[in-house]
């Protein structure tokens, strides 16, 4: 009798009704759709409404918007040339739009995201509806599209696959949700009970061939979206192997192998296993013939009136899975992929003192990638829910939730992964809010369940308190999105300068250029950059960095066109097979070298005011010793109009309290040119200037920037500074386009 009630008491904990009742298709369907269009459409409205503070000439160029993240121009620039199954799904989409509908690219870069991102309230939507009903959904569906840290990687111009890597794993969840639904009951204690709801299996093979084509289709905008998805699958499988009403199990390992190959064997890195690789057979064959085996096995298994798929043998089924388990290949990646991912996020650590390897040692650039910083613990739970204590109640619903819907597990791995935004970095924090507001509504619908009397009065109140609790948390963080000041990644005059280069120079030239405006750069221009945001590897960064970072003009000439004599001007390609010893006597030896170099097409070297604003980051990868690993970081510090006081008589600094220092020598960077001062050799510098006596002042934004000696001599401060230039910069660069005091670029002359 005791064990009887102790069994009683825990099957009520985790009965499917211990929060409000799931979501169950049918009836239904017409209020899903309704509700769906509501929030996107509420969900776009608001995106679209904020679009006020870009209307500003210093966000545009021309009828165009600048983008807000150097990412977008690399599908728009792209999208001239993309073609279907050369791994630029997001280029091809955009092109797409493009020439059947009209759009301009930079109105496509730049109001995109706010249709694509607004989807993933009805993913939300979803998933609220399926674990918690009705009320549930709403509340997930008002509020999920729109916490911080998704918005700030969806918001206006922000035009990246960031708007499918959190939809498509939400979906492709869902629909594995649905999957297990279809073939297992909804509590964790066993149950004999078949209620009725679950799918034919004849239906369920169709709903595991549609979740396989769906999650191809949603591998296909990322790699990662189909390293995350084959996770989604393996645990979605274990859990229905866990919960799977009698005598399904092993039509769940014949329906999971049909998922399989309607979803990864092609898909770039998730190819195949070495058995087929060492065939030769292209990823698009293997892919298209992995999608019709799928369907084939569907239509098979439901040939007949009495259903092969009930007289299969178990082994036969066993087996089936096992070698297509094994031939697909994803067993091998469902770990190390995502993994390998994740520690590109860890910043490295620097060598202490010499190490002196054989092999070179070239720098990381994921430390400088604002993304990447680490945040603390209060800035995490903003980005997640808007409000610290919004955040602690949903990961408390997250607990009760798990424990009453299995289900709700595929929504967990992208919570972790937020949470751990603290350590790989902020642009992590994306993917915990939405799965968080689901939590936390059906949590709320529970609440309201166990406080309102049933009946049709009590729902449609718990419909108007769940609807006005997102309206309430969404409301203020709406208030405070509105505040955003816009930031445009380049200004406009560089734009302007990028186009002029594109119409007057040869199509086969090249523009030298920090990483951070490469996809920019061939967008404006449309020539190529031997670096950008998905070429910004130690050995490809590193001659750019030394180009713009060292003292000799000469030196900086021979080094680019050095790699320019290299096919896509592959930097990595000029030390392969060197030691970091012979690289590094070879660069320091640059400018001795006397051998004449062979001619190549045009080379261009942009300088914006922008790479001032992060010279530190550039003069430390520039200065890096490839053979110790180790390098110098150049005293380099900027201060907001404003927060300084200047006197250009004396040239005495104050900001704007007791302390003061006076600088050696102020560049004030105008339209019509440099106004340069000196003063003074010997100056005390003052405890806030630290050492860097060197000022340039911006006179459009009255931005100040400091330099020490050693940065204030890099070459790529001089070409911004020096009005003319020195002759000994004259002999090797020749200025081309005078964008003070935003840009310059200069043409490296071939002697």
């Amino acid at each position: 009798m005791i064990s009887m009630n102790l069994r009683g008491h825990f099957s009520s904990a985790f009965d499917t009704e211990a929060l409000c009742a799931p979501g169950r298709f049918g009836k239904e369907a017409r209020w899903l759709i309704v509700a769906a269009c509501l929030c996107y459409l509420l969900t776009l409205f608001a995106r679209l409404s904020l679009w006020g503070v870009w209307d500003n000439p210093a966000c545009r160029v021309g009828n165009e918007f600048i983008m807000a993240t150097h990412d977008s121009y690399l599908w728009l620039a792209h999208s001239r040339v993309a073609v279907f199954g050369d791994g630029r799904p997001m280029a091809l989409f955009t092109r797409w739009l493009h020439e059947w509908f009209g759009l301009g690219l930079g109105d496509i870069g730049f109001w995109g995201p706010a249709f694509l991102s607004s989807l993933v309230s009805v993913a939300c939507l979803l998933w609220g509806w399926l674990l918690g009903g009705r009320n549930s959904g709403l509340f997930a569906g008002l509020a999920g599209a729109s916490m911080p840290g998704f918005y700030a990687r969806s918001r206006l111009g922000y035009y990246d696959t960031d708007l499918f890597t959190l939809l498509m794993p939400l979906m492709t969840g869902f629909l594995l949700a649905c999957w297990i639904r279809a073939n297992a009951r909804e509590t964790w204690l066993p149950d004999n009970r078949d209620d009725g709801n679950g799918a034919r299996s004849g239906a369920s093979l169709w709903l595991a061939l549609g979740t396989g084509l769906f999650a191809r289709m949603a591998g296909w905008w990322h790699l990662d979206i189909a390293h995350f998805n084959v996770l989604l699958f393996l645990a979605s499988l274990v859990l229905a192997l866990l919960l799977a009403r009698s005598g399904r199990r092993s039509g769940l390992l014949l329906e999971a192998a049909i998922i399989i190959l309607a979803a990864f064997p092609g898909l770039d890195s998730l190819h195949y296993s070495s058995l087929i690789s060492t065939l030769g057979v292209s990823q698009i064959t293997v892919g298209s013939c992995s999608v019709v085996l799928a369907t084939g096995l569907c239509f098979m298994f439901q040939a007949r009136k009495q259903r092969l798929f009930f007289q299969l043998p178990v082994w036969f089924r066993l087996v089936l899975f096992a070698v297509v388990l094994l031939l697909s290949g994803i067993a091998d990646q469902a770990v190390t992929a995502p993994l390998n991912k994740l520690m590109l996020y860890i910043k490295p650590s620097v060598p202490q003192g010499p190490v002196l390897l054989e092999t070179p040692i070239f720098p990381g650039v994921v430390q400088s990638i604002i993304e990447a910083r680490h945040i603390p613990l209060d800035e995490l739970f903003f980005r997640l829910s808007g409000f610290s204590w919004v955040g602690y109640a949903a990961l408390a619903a997250c607990i009760v939730v798990v424990i009453a819907r299995p289900l709700s597990l595929l929504l967990l791995p992208l919570v972790v992964l937020a949470l751990l935004s603290f350590k790989i970095g902020v642009r992590f924090s994306m993917f915990g809010g939405a799965p968080l507001m689901v939590f936390l509504g059906v949590g709320l619908a529970a609440l309201l369940r166990a406080f309102l009397r049933p009946g049709a009065h009590g729902k449609r109140l718990s419909a108007l308190v769940c609807t006005a609790a997102a309206l309430l948390l969404v409301t203020p963080l709406y208030l405070r999105y509105a505040s955003f000041r816009p930031h445009p990644v380049l200004s406009p005059p560089h734009a302007q300068a990028l186009q002029w280069l594109g119409r007057v120079a040869p199509k086969d030239s090249t523009v030298w250029t920090w990483w951070d405006w490469g996809y920019a750069s061939q967008y404006y221009s449309g020539l190529s950059t031997p670096i950008d945001g998905g070429r910004h590897a130690g050995p490809e960064l590193f001659p750019t960095a030394v180009a713009m970072a060292t003292e000799s003009p000469e030196k900086a000439n021979r080094l680019i066109r050095l790699c320019a004599q290299f096919p896509h001007q592959d930097a990595a390609a000029l030390w392969k097979g060197l030691s970091g010893a012979e690289i590094q006597k070879r660069l320091d030896t640059l400018s001795e070298d006397t051998q004449p170099l062979k001619s190549v097409p045009p080379q261009y070297l942009v300088i914006s005011y922008k790479d001032l604003r992060i010279a530190s980051w550039i003069m430390y990868y520039g200065n890096w010793n490839v053979q110790t690993g180790d390098s110098v970081t150049p005293e380099i510090y900027r201060y907001s109009a404003g927060s300084l006081g200047f006197s250009l008589s004396d040239g005495v600094v104050k900001n704007g309290g007791d302390r003061q220092g006076r600088v050696q020598t102020v560049d004030i960077l105008g339209v019509d040119g440099v106004v340069h001062r000196e003063y003074a050799e010997e100056v005390d510098a003052g405890d806030f200037l630290a050492g860097a006596p060197h000022m340039v002042i911006n006179d459009l934004t009255r931005e100040s920037l400091f330099f020490d000696r050693e940065s204030y001599d890099a070459l790529m401060v001089r070409l911004f500074t020096e009005a003319p230039v020195g002759k000994d910069i004259s002999k090797y660069f020749h200025l081309v386009a005078d964008g003070l005091p935003f840009v310059r670029i200069y043409e490296v002359l071939q002697q």
